[in-house]
C-alpha cells in the first residue's frame, strides 16, 4: 500500500513539473497572438516548428507560413512581441523588407522558445530583452546608451557566450550571442559601439552607442575581441 501511494505521489510530481515547463522539451510552440495591422489586427495561433514558423489566422485566408531560409531575420522585442523579417519588399516603403509584428498573448516567449530558435536559424536573431541567466559575468560596466534624441541608462554585462545591456524598465534591454553582433568599435576607454544585425528603415543595420561610467579594462576588450574576430589579432 505504502508503494503504491509513493508511485502516485511519483507520478504526480513529474506530472506538475510537466504542467510548469510545457515546453521545456517541446518541438513545437504554440502561442496565441495578434498580428499587428494598419487598420484591423488580426487574431490567431502562431506555432514555430522545425521546419517553419507559421501563422494561422482565423480566417484561414490570411493565414502565413515561412520555412527558416524565407526569413531574413527574427526579432523578440519582449517576452510579449515577435517580429519576422521576410525578404520581400515592403510594397510602400522603398528599401525596406517586409516585417510581420505579432503580440503574443499566451503564453509568454522564453528561454526554451530562444534556445530553440538559436537551433534552428542559420542567422543571427535579435533578443530585445535581457535573458536573464545564471551565470556569472565577466564584468559589468555602467552606461548610458545614446538614443537618436536623449538616452537611457543600463548595465552591460559580458559573459562568455554572450552580451547583454539591461535596463532597470526592461525597456531597450538586449541579449546576444557573440555571433549575433556584427562588429565593435572602442573610441578610447570611454565609449564602445556595438554594430548589430538588427534591422532599420534604409536596410541599414542597427548600431549601439555607449558611454561607458568606468574604464574598459584592457584585458576584458581583448576577450571581447576574439569572441567577435576570433581569427583576427588585436592591434594595440
Amino acid at each position: 500500500m505504502k508503494l503504491i501511494r509513493l508511485l502516485a505521489l511519483i507520478f504526480l510530481f513529474f506530472g506538475y513539473l510537466l504542467f510548469l515547463l510545457p515546453n521545456t522539451f517541446a518541438q513545437e510552440f504554440k502561442y496565441q497572438v495578434e498580428e499587428e495591422r494598419l487598420l484591423k489586427d488580426r487574431g490567431g495561433e502562431l506555432i514555430i516548428s522545425i521546419d517553419q514558423i507559421e501563422f494561422r489566422a482565423k480566417e484561414e485566408k490570411n493565414s502565413l507560413k515561412w520555412n527558416y531560409h524565407e526569413i531574413e531575420l527574427v526579432q523578440l522585442d519582449s517576452p510579449t512581441e515577435i517580429k519576422i523579417w521576410s525578404y520581400h519588399d515592403q510594397a510602400w516603403i522603398l528599401g525596406r523588407d517586409k516585417r510581420f509584428t505579432f503580440k503574443v498573448t499566451a503564453p509568454l516567449l522564453d528561454k526554451y522558445l530562444i534556445d530553440f530558435l538559436r537551433s534552428r536559424l542559420e542567422r543571427p536573431f535579435v533578443i530585445s530583452f535581457s535573458e536573464d541567466k545564471q551565470e556569472t559575468s565577466i564584468a559589468e560596466i555602467a552606461v548610458k546608451h545614446f538614443h537618436r534624441m536623449g538616452g537611457c541608462q543600463g548595465i552591460l554585462k559580458i559573459y562568455s557566450d554572450h552580451l547583454d545591456f539591461t535596463t532597470s524598465s526592461g525597456q531597450d534591454s538586449r541579449s546576444w550571442l557573440w555571433k549575433e553582433i556584427k562588429s565593435i568599435n572602442r573610441s578610447g576607454e570611454w565609449e564602445l559601439e556595438v554594430l548589430t544585425y538588427e534591422n532599420m528603415v534604409g536596410g541599414s543595420k542597427r548600431s549601439y552607442h555607449f558611454a561607458l561610467k568606468t574604464p574598459l579594462a584592457e584585458q576584458v576588450y581583448e576577450q571581447i575581441w576574439q569572441k567577435i574576430y576570433p581569427s583576427t589579432a588585436l592591434a594595440k
